[in-house]
């Protein structure tokens, strides 16, 4: 295609955005009656092999486009997924996908095998992970993989040494804790972890459900290094402060704000160099304003 008429054709796709944003979204519904396990549908993603992946409350459903393979249960059978409720999906930068579900713990799946390995928490096992509800997961620039629980944040550690872009050769995994402590201010606020991002500047950011936004301050090439997280709360005397404690999502985006969403309190627009929060609430006065509070 002719450079210049490439170059007019985006010109005249900016300028008509606005336009474009009017027209109406059509939408294709997958249901039940197509394959899909159960219409309550938590998460989603698609794999490096192209194949979509959907979290539901009721399975866990991979669809190559045509048709689904559904993933549940068994009580007799160790490798079958852990539980059916999947919350969160995602796969890391060695092609392995992990699971969160509601109250089975982690699931990382198999595909040499079509099964499943699953983590759950053991009360006699401090290295077992924190909780069996998993919300979010998340993998850092220097490929640790992060774990939000209801009981606390975790870091898979991989005991043995070597590859781990297949299941088989994961070996012994354990988890290390951090969780809120009572008279330790440098903790994470609160234990019920609902996001997780790392910003531009290698910053790694939660949000937890009921304890705000924490920031976790860590010096990576210092192992006697101790995590400290800097806390950011609402404060009722405060405008600009968070407006809810109960953070359930992240987003940072091209200029360095992070978007905080909320249950009950709007979204946030985080400036941490004022450090201060913009708000965003829903209004009835306002058509043009965020649709709801629970974000």
């Amino acid at each position: 295609m002719n450079r210049t008429l490439l170059i007019l054709q985006l010109v005249l796709l900016l300028l008509g955005a606005p336009w474009l944003q009017a027209q109406d979204i059509r939408f294709t519904n997958i249901t039940m009656e197509d394959g899909l396990s159960q219409t309550t549908v938590f998460s989603i993603i698609q794999d490096r092999q192209g194949f979509m992946w959907f979290g539901t409350e009721d399975g866990l459903n991979k669809y190559d486009g045509y048709n689904f393979t559904v993933y549940s249960n068994f009580s007799l059978d160790e490798r079958s997924l852990s539980n059916n409720t999947i919350l969160c999906l995602f796969e890391d930068r060695d092609g392995l996908l992990w699971i969160g579900t509601n109250d089975g713990g982690l699931n990382v799946y198999d595909r040499e095998h079509d099964k499943f390995r699953s983590f759950k928490n053991d009360v006699e096992d401090d290295r077992s992970i924190a909780g069996n509800k998993v919300f979010t997961i998340f993998q850092d620039d220097k490929g640790s993989i992060w774990i939000g629980t209801d009981a606390g944040l975790d870091k898979i550690v991989f005991e043995d040494e070597g590859t781990h872009d297949k299941v088989s050769e994961l070996g012994n995994i354990s988890f290390y804790h951090l969780r809120a402590q009572e008279n330790d201010r440098y903790s994470i606020s609160y234990n019920r972890v609902r996001a997780i991002i790392q910003d531009k500047h290698g910053h790694m950011w939660f949000g937890t459900q009921g304890g705000g936004l924490n920031k976790l301050i860590y010096d990576y090439e210092d192992e006697s290094s101790q995590p400290v997280f800097v806390h950011y709360q609402h404060d009722e005397n405060d405008p600009e402060s968070l407006s809810n404690d109960a953070v359930l999502s992240l987003y940072e985006d091209g200029r360095g704000n992070i978007w905080v969403g909320t249950y009950g309190g709007g979204v946030n627009r985080f400036n941490e160099e004022t450090r201060k929060f913009e708000r965003f609430r829903h209004s009835d006065d306002d058509p043009r304003g965020v649709s709801h509070d629970i974000v």
